[in-house]
């Protein structure tokens, strides 16, 4: 004769029910982990190519002050310095934000020499930084630049009479 002695509790039922959720539990934990790693993946390859991206802009960035620096050193020349004034002339002038168009032409046509016509005159862009684009054209380029360098003594003298 045998005899059998189990001395273990019965299970609860807090116990069979744990038995049985704990493998799908596993499951969606291991689902999860999977998604939170293929995210983590994703967001590591943005990173990157953000920082790639803002190497590049970076390294542009040092290119075009690297250009500014060869224009300032250019413009520096003495053989430019005339077009600077000019230029500053210019700018003062559309600074003035008061003088009509209509002024500003006939002041224009008044300094033209027989040789230089004035072929367009437009304000590209209106207040607070208007922009003012003259075009003339001549027979050489001598007399272009002999109207901007008489211009630009005339313009002063006119403009500080109004």
């Amino acid at each position: 004769m045998k005899i059998d002695l189990n001395l273990s509790l019965l299970p609860r039922p807090r116990e069979r029910y744990a038995l049985t959720w704990s493998v799908p539990v596993a499951l969606v934990g291991l689902v999860g982990l999977v998604i939170l790693s293929a995210l983590s993946v994703k967001a590591l390859r943005n990173y990157h190519n953000v920082r790639q991206t803002l190497q590049e802009v970076q390294e542009r960035e040092l290119q075009l002050r690297d250009r500014e620096a060869e224009f300032r050193r250019e413009l520096a020349k003495p053989q430019y310095q005339q077009l600077s004034r000019d230029t500053q002339f210019v700018n003062a002038l559309i600074g003035k934000k008061y003088l009509a168009l209509t002024e500003l032409t006939a002041r224009i046509t008044r300094t033209l020499p027989p040789t230089v016509k004035l072929t367009s005159l437009a304000l590209a862009r209106p207040v607070p930084d208007p922009l003012l684009r003259i075009t003339v054209s001549g027979q050489t380029a001598e007399a272009v630049e002999g109207f901007l360098a008489r211009s630009k003594m005339q313009m002063t003298l006119l403009t500080s009479r109004s």
